[in-house]
């Protein structure tokens, strides 16, 4: 019903709003908000229970004045739209809201608005913007410069039948997701993901604390990028992607010393790109019965979780403290080991996936991306790796080079 905009504004007005066009930017704010927060962050953290928090001050700053947002959401819970959790305590914890099934489990379309038409629209954009650097106009300029195809499944199913068309997306919606997810809200995630790039609807977020920088070209299901494309002197282009190989491991050397001893072993295996082929050798060498699983191209990224459980994970989780790989390298590169240990126990577990971020984008963001911008490149970055056009490829890969010399290491890189 709020996809006519008669409608929406004549909800307004029953909602006691005078001027209902001055507000209809308020309730799809507002609507926005509890349908894609809970589904982010469902995909993020786990089992989302959809309850979403709602910052009193920035609705002020959107907003104006409180009463717009009550009258709003009086409507809204008289109608049974959504439902407030209203077991806060003032002072101490804010209201949560949450969108009730009669709203929810409709299939939602993207509306557009404006930012000269709406003033929310305006705001929304300027409080996302207050952070960011040159680069980040850069960035989000050349975002808008990505199109992506017409997918068919999308188009002919809804999140109630797309099971019953079997192709390659559903396959790769239903591939993989464990008892935090179901496949309903997978198909959500991609589906959303697709709406929005379609329509051209592209988020840029304030970089985090740790300078990376989100957006939905970076949470974009990998199975969707290869449908990216771009124009360039009006004939429809194809992407490449510069990714580092080892990436993780390799930005774990930003944060060891290097005097300590092992150092440069290890630094010598991440550089040449074989860390993960040699890891379940050194697995093996330290298990009793001398067994681990031979390294298979196929097992790659079960692996690599196994190793970011080691790097990333609470050394007080038995989990980790156990695991085949805690043990390697508590055998093969003990100093590195217990220097990582240290920074943990000492400063906090999350702390050395925090610094290496912060080397990541010093290098890709700092260096890489605003060189490349600089230069007049059409690219887009996805954390450690660059999509750019074929002919750039050659140029984005010696700008990575040069950027991670910044840190004093050698890159392996792979195109795809």
């Amino acid at each position: 019903m709020f996809l006519d905009r008669d409608a929406a504004l004549d909800y307004l007005k029953k909602a006691g709003i005078k001027n209902p066009n001055r507000s209809i930017g308020k309730l799809y704010y507002l609507l926005n908000h509890l349908r894609v927060f809970p589904q982010i962050k469902g995909k993020r953290y786990g089992n989302w229970n959809g309850w979403v928090t709602i910052n009193n001050k920035i609705i002020k700053d959107l907003f104006g004045n409180l009463k717009y947002f009550y009258c709003i959401i009086k409507r809204l819970e008289t109608d049974r739209f959504i439902e407030i959790d209203k077991s806060y305590i003032i002072g101490k914890q804010s209201k949560k809201y949450r969108l009730l099934p009669a709203l929810n489990e409709e299939e939602w379309k993207l509306v557009n608005m404006k930012i000269s038409e709406c003033n929310t629209s305006r705001k929304v954009s300027e409080h996302s913007m207050r952070n960011w650097k040159p680069i980040d106009h850069q960035l989000f300029g050349l975002l808008k410069e990505f199109h992506i195809d017409k997918i068919d499944f999308f188009e002919q199913t809804t999140e109630h039948n797309f099971i019953q068309f079997p192709c390659e997306m559903r396959d790769a919606i239903l591939e993989g997701y464990d008892s935090s997810e179901t496949p309903v809200n997978r198909y959500r995630f991609y589906k959303r993901a697709y709406d929005e790039s379609r329509a051209g609807e592209w988020r840029y977020h304030d970089p985090d604390k740790y300078g990376r920088r989100h957006n939905n070209l970076t949470n974009l299901p990998k199975p969707l990028r290869k449908h990216l494309y771009v124009y360039k002197n009006g004939i429809q282009r194809r992407l490449k992607s510069v990714d580092v190989v080892n990436s993780q491991v390799l930005l774990l050397l930003t944060i060891l010393p290097e005097a300590i001893e092992g150092y440069s072993t290890f630094k010598e295996v991440v550089e040449e790109g074989i860390f993960y082929e040699i890891l379940p050798v050194l697995c093996a060498k330290s298990r009793p019965d001398g067994k681990y699983k031979s390294f298979i191209p196929e097992k790659r990224k079960e692996l690599k979780k196994d190793y970011f459980q080691y790097v990333y994970g609470d050394p007080n989780l038995d989990y980790v403290m156990v695991s085949d790989i805690y043990q390697a390298m508590y055998d093969h590169f003990p100093e590195i080991h217990q220097h990582i240990d240290i920074l943990k126990f000492s400063k906090d577990y999350r702390y050395p996936a925090r610094e290496m971020q912060k080397a990541e984008s010093s290098i890709i963001i700092d260096y890489v991306c605003t060189k490349a911008a600089n230069k007049g490149l059409l690219i887009a970055q996805i954390y450690d790796s660059i999509l750019c056009l074929e002919e750039d490829v050659e140029p984005v890969k010696q700008l990575m080079i040069e950027g991670f010399k910044t840190k004093n290491l050698s890159v392996n890189l792979r195109i795809e």
